[in-house]
């Protein structure tokens, strides 16, 4: 539960990029989780453990976060926003499959007094209460990607992707710090899922072109990772092949088992045929079924 009172919120916010770069369910989702964060230690149990939940920290769910957040904030944006705001630095996570332990960063810093400040560290795991380790993914000189040729290149082929075409010059100038950042860079690849999901999304929805985000709000709202998250999603809900399940299926179709070898021989399907004619002897035989007849 958290703390009853006031939170601070310093005006130079409105500076900094994980406010100005921001959608507005992302803006929504950051003043509701400094609002939820504890003012002070607290104990609870999470993950079947007891512990000291330090000032900074509370335990909440995506569910919940958007509920708190108000109308029109989604689980989904809560899950792009969590991403976001790890990717700036400006807090940790750890999960189980009910809840997620959030960890407000340097919250002292912003919250305390410069002598409490002194007293309190936030990154803090539940399992021990030991300080962690932040990890920032720094690029080393010689994969720096942040050489403007390849940069250059790179972003131009992301833009012959993007749907709406303008606002180039701040467009690049967004993508160039979201890639070139030490801590948690934007990659291409996340940014190419992004852009794919997006336009998946316009389309599905007929979505006339004066709705759809101008290139430069896109990039400088680094919007791909809202669409990145769905992208990753639908994947994950691909059916996955199944070598097994394809021989049966196919025998199925075809009654033979010469014709299965030929489909896994001709087309390069990755199945065993040694495999492939053990299956299908096995089925036919739980039919009562001689597989000497289905050559």
């Amino acid at each position: 539960m958290t703390d009853s009172g006031w939170v601070k919120l310093y005006r130079d916010l409105l500076d900094k990029p994980i406010w100005v770069q921001s959608t507005t369910g992302q803006k929504a989702v950051l003043i509701t989780i400094i609002m939820l964060a504890n003012h002070n230690a607290n104990n609870w149990e999470w993950n079947g453990k007891q512990f000291e939940l330090q000032p900074g920290q509370f335990i909440t769910s995506s569910s919940r976060l958007a509920e708190k957040a108000g109308r029109g904030v989604t689980r989904q944006i809560v899950r792009s926003s969590l991403t976001r705001f790890q990717s700036l630095g400006f807090l940790t996570t750890q999960s189980t499959k009910d809840s997620t332990l959030i960890n407000v960063v340097n919250w002292g810093k912003y919250q305390c007094s410069k002598n409490e400040a002194t007293n309190h560290t936030t990154n803090r795991q539940p399992t021990d209460n030991q300080p962690t380790t932040t990890n920032k993914n720094v690029r080393t000189k010689d994969k720096d990607m942040s050489t403007s040729k390849e940069l250059v290149e790179n972003f131009e082929k992301l833009w012959k992707l993007y749907p709406r075409k303008e606002g180039k010059k701040p467009a690049f100038a967004a993508y160039k710090r979201a890639m070139t950042r030490k801590v948690n860079p934007a990659t291409n690849k996340q940014i190419q899922n992004g852009i794919v999901a997006y336009s998946k999304e316009l389309q599905a929805a007929g979505t006339e072109t004066q709705f759809i985000k101008q290139g430069s709000t896109f990039f400088s709202q680094e919007a791909w990772q809202d669409y990145t998250a769905i992208a990753e999603q639908q994947e994950a809900a691909k059916p996955k092949f199944n070598p097994d399940q394809w021989v049966l299926d196919t025998f199925s179709v075809y009654g033979s088992i010469s014709q299965v070898l030929r489909e896994i021989q001709d087309n390069g399907v990755p199945v065993d045929p040694e495999r492939a004619k053990q299956l299908i002897t096995e089925h036919l035989s739980s039919l009562g079924r001689d597989a000497a007849s289905y050559s």
